[in-house]
């Protein structure tokens, strides 16, 4: 192994990196002055599993395997968004790591960069010490999660190109409905999709419309974005799973996540200050933890084909991954907060009712058609269904609203789930 010079690292080089991309030039040159770079051959080891070190390592130049213990393999190549992070950060090292080529990589004092960034990790550190509170260190899907989380590898599904230029376009003031909606039409299924909403039973006794321009100017500019969102929600609860136990799990996961999004939308409509179909899209996301819970279970055997397993796992992890996952995709911290704390029966946020109230209610009403009731709370005694409808809901004027909704649920999960 070979070690340069410690004025060989150029502020350019560390600015590559996400924890020194926000660095001042002062905070550069004392990282630079304390880190090293280094080089080796290929097939030389330049991490163990179970070590412990000092060191935070950066990959600069060529290739990396990390062998895990279970033997499971992955690769990092300079200049892809993996190598941006740290490699193999948690300690002791949970990875074996192995050049596949002529390898440069570079090493940071971890104490420095704690030091230099004490705010930034006070916030990091809490968000771990939350994420692993309670779970055993020696789970082997709980670490693949969490370390992919806080190294930024987490294996996020991706919005579809269509519905991000559609989210972007809405947000420009100089979009029209016809520019809009000739980006949906690159999509044909979701263009579909789009006019058959706007011909549902929510717009009975109005003409038919047949293109999607039509379609989006009934529906509004926000409804059309909700829609295209939820419809690419729907592909991502099928895809990349292979599992016959997880295959179906997912299907479940996305009925439940339509009813409850379609209970919401009409639980909102009875509520000021709410809108409902941000309550719909708030209902259709309140459980993505669990769907990348299931993606990573679909690498692991122990998981893939044991349900009490995953039933543990999924309770433990679900929300703090969707809190996660929803900061990534960057939406309103209403929906966060929908993902973090919609199964928190005691939750009291205040006066006024949010979408998490709403979401909260909903998924009550949902489980008491399909559950055990003796595993529910008395809906008397949740803080969020007293703050629901104009003055307040009671259980018998909940059930009489969605009753009389029961048609316009029905559409709607009609829409969603086919």
């Amino acid at each position: 192994m070979k070690i340069d010079p410690l004025l060989s690292i150029p502020p350019a080089l560390l600015k590559t990196f996400t924890p020194f991309k926000d660095c001042t030039e002062e905070e550069l040159i004392i990282i630079a002055d304390n880190s090293r770079l280094s080089s080796v051959k290929k097939g030389d080891f330049i991490l163990q599993a179970g070590s412990s070190d000092e060191w935070d390592y950066f990959l600069v130049e060529g290739e990396l395997k990390l062998i895990a213990d279970d033997g499971k393999e992955q690769r990092i190549i300079s200049g892809t968004e993996k190598c941006k992070q740290a490699v193999a950060h948690l300690q002791p090292r949970h990875y074996t790591v192995v050049a596949m080529k002529p390898t440069e990589y570079l090493q940071v004092k971890i104490s420095l960069l704690e030091n230099l960034h004490s705010e930034d990790t006070d916030e990091e550190g809490s968000l771990e010490t939350g994420f692993i509170s309670g779970l055993p260190m020696d789970n082997p899907l709980y670490l693949d999660i969490y370390d992919d989380m806080i190294n930024d590898r987490l294996d996020l599904p991706s919005i579809p190109e269509v519905a991000l230029r559609v989210r972007e376009m809405i947000d420009r003031d100089d979009s029209t409905i016809e520019g809009i909606a000739e980006v949906i039409q690159t999509d044909p299924a979701i263009s579909a999709k789009l006019i058959k909403a706007a011909n549902s039973a929510l717009y009975h006794g109005q003409p038919r419309v047949e293109s999607c321009v039509r379609a989006t100017s009934r529906l509004g500019l926000l409804t059309t974005q909700h829609l295209v969102v939820s419809f690419v929600l729907r592909n991502m609860f099928s895809n990349k799973i292979k599992s016959p136990l997880l295959v179906e799990r997912a299907r479940r996961l996305w009925q439940h996540s339509v009813e409850v999004g379609a209970i919401s939308q009409i639980l909102a409509r009875q509520t000021p200050g709410i809108d409902p179909d941000q309550a719909l899209l708030a209902g259709l996301l309140h459980d993505i933890g669990e769907l990348i819970i299931i993606s990573y279970a679909e690498k692991n055997v122990d998981y893939a084909t044991n349900e009490g397993a995953l039933d543990h796992l999924v309770g433990e992890l679900k929300s703090k991954l969707g809190e996660f996952v929803l900061r990534e995709w960057h939406f309103s911290d209403s929906f966060v907060t929908v993902a973090k704390e919609c199964e928190q029966w005691g939750r009291d946020s205040g006066k006024k009712a949010d979408y998490c109230d709403v979401v909260l209610v909903a998924q009550l009403q949902s489980m008491a058609e399909n559950s055990n009731l003796e595993s529910l709370p008395d809906l008397t005694a949740v803080p969020a269904y007293a703050k629901l409808g104009d003055s307040g809901l009671s259980p018998g004027l909940s059930g009489t609203i969605i009753d009389d909704a029961m048609h316009a649920i029905s559409e709607t999960k009609a829409l969603l789930l086919h």
